[in-house]
C-alpha cells in the first residue's frame, strides 16, 4: 500500500469511526503553524449542527408523520423480542428515531449472542463477562442471529433523511455486512445506496463524510468496502482530504501533512502531478467553504455522532444500564464496576 494508506490516512478512520466513546481525552499535538485560525463566528442555525439530509425533516418529525395505524413506540426496557416487529414496522415507515433503536439493539444482541457461545459456564469474577451474561438474559433471549439486521435498519435510517446513519451505513465493514439475514441481498442494497447517501451526507456537511470518502477516495484500508465499490480517485481524495484538515480539531490527525512540501510528496505518492496540487487545494479550500466552515469543533462533533449512532456500544456495562435496569442494580456492587466504568471497552462494530 502507498505511503498514503500506511502513514496518513490509516490514522483517519481508525480514529473517527473506531474510537470509544470516552477515550478522547488524549492531549492533542500542536497544531501546524501554515494555517491561520477559523475565527469565522458561527451563525444561529450554526451553533448546534444536526446532519439531516432533508433539512425539514429531524427525527422528530419524521417519528410525528409515521401513519396512526403504527404499533406505538415500544417503551424502553422491554426485550428485544417484544419489540422488535413494532421497532422494525416503524422504521419501514420512516421513523428515524426507531430505526436507529433498532439499529443499535440488534448490533447489541449479535454482539451477545455470538459471544455466549464462548463465555464459561459458570459465573466469573470479569464484569463485563457476567454484564455480557446479564445482557443476554435480561434483553437478547429467543432471538437467532439470523433474525438480526442492524445494517438494515440503520439504512432505513439513512433513506429517511439521516445523515448519522448514512455515514454509519456507507462505512460499515465488511464482516458486518455478512453478519445480517440474508446478506446477499443486505450487500446488494448497501452497494446500490452506499454511494449516494454518502454523497448526499457530504452534500449536508457531515464532516465524517468528509472523512469517508477522502479515505475510500483514494484506497484506504480503513474503508475496504467502500474503497472497492467507490472508483479510485486520488485527485478528489486529496481536494477532500486538504478540507477535512482545515476543520478545526481535526489538524492533529495527519502530524505529517504540515507543509506544503508534505502535500506535494502525498500528491506525487498517489501517482498524481507535482503542479495539480495548487488546485487541488484550492478545490479543498472551496469544498471546506461551501459546506464545513461552520463547525468549531471536529472532535465534539465525533462525540455527537458516536453517542447518537452507538450509544449502547461504549461497553457491555453502559449497555447493560440502558437496557435492563434489574441487571444493572443486580452487578451495581460488583468490585471491578470503577474499573469498567472509567476505561469503556468496545463493544462490536463502531457504527
Amino acid at each position: 500500500m502507498r505511503r498514503l494508506t500506511a502513514a496518513l490516512l490509516a490514522l483517519l478512520l481508525g480514529f473517527l469511526l473506531g474510537r470509544t466513546l470516552g477515550a478522547h481525552d488524549d492531549s492533542p499535538m500542536d497544531p501546524p503553524h501554515h494555517e491561520a485560525p477559523n475565527t469565522r463566528a458561527p451563525s444561529a442555525t450554526e451553533a448546534t449542527p444536526v446532519w439531516i439530509l432533508t433539512p425539514q425533516q429531524n427525527s422528530s418529525a419524521a417519528a410525528a408523520t409515521v401513519a396512526q395505524d403504527l404499533p406505538q413506540e415500544p417503551p424502553a426496557g422491554l426485550r428485544l423480542t417484544e419489540s422488535l416487529e413494532a421497532l422494525r414496522q416503524r422504521a419501514e415507515a420512516g421513523d428515524i428515531d426507531a430505526a436507529l433503536r433498532l439499529a443499535r439493539e440488534q448490533q447489541v444482541c449479535l454482539h451477545a449472542l455470538a459471544t455466549m457461545p464462548y463465555l464459561p459456564a459458570q459465573a466469573t469474577k470479569a464484569l463485563g463477562l457476567e454484564a455480557l451474561r446479564c445482557l443476554h438474559r435480561a434483553h437478547c433471549t429467543d432471538l437467532r442471529v439470523g433474525e438480526l439486521n442492524p445494517i438494515e435498519a440503520l439504512g432505513l435510517a439513512a433513506l429517511a433523511g439521516d445523515a448519522d446513519a448514512a455515514v454509519a451505513y456507507a462505512g460499515a465493514p465488511l464482516q458486518m455486512l455478512g453478519n445480517v439475514t440474508d446478506p446477499t441481498t443486505t450487500l446488494q442494497q448497501w452497494e446500490q445506496r452506499a454511494p449516494a447517501l454518502l454523497d448526499t451526507a457530504l452534500q449536508a456537511g457531515h464532516p465524517l463524510a468528509l472523512a469517508l470518502l477522502a479515505e475510500a477516495t483514494t484506497g484506504g484500508d480503513r474503508a475496504p468496502a467502500l474503497a472497492a465499490l467507490l472508483p479510485a480517485d486520488p485527485a478528489r481524495g486529496v481536494a477532500l482530504l486538504w478540507a477535512f484538515r482545515r476543520i478545526p480539531g481535526a489538524e492533529p490527525w495527519y502530524p505529517g501533512l504540515r507543509t506544503v512540501e508534505d502535500w506535494a510528496r502525498l500528491v506525487e505518492d498517489l501517482g498524481l502531478a507535482p503542479e495539480s496540487l495548487p488546485a487541488l487545494m484550492a478545490e479543498g479550500d472551496r469544498v471546506y467553504q461551501g459546506q464545513f466552515a461552520g463547525i468549531r469543533d471536529f472532535n465534539a462533533e465525533l462525540r455527537r455522532y458516536q453517542s447518537r449512532i452507538k450509544p449502547l456500544g461504549s461497553s457491555v456495562w453502559n449497555s447493560l444500564q440502558q437496557l435492563s435496569p434489574a441487571c444493572h442494580a443486580e452487578l451495581r456492587a460488583h468490585p471491578e464496576l470503577r474499573e469498567i466504568e472509567d476505561r469503556p471497552t468496545p463493544i462490536g462494530a463502531p457504527w
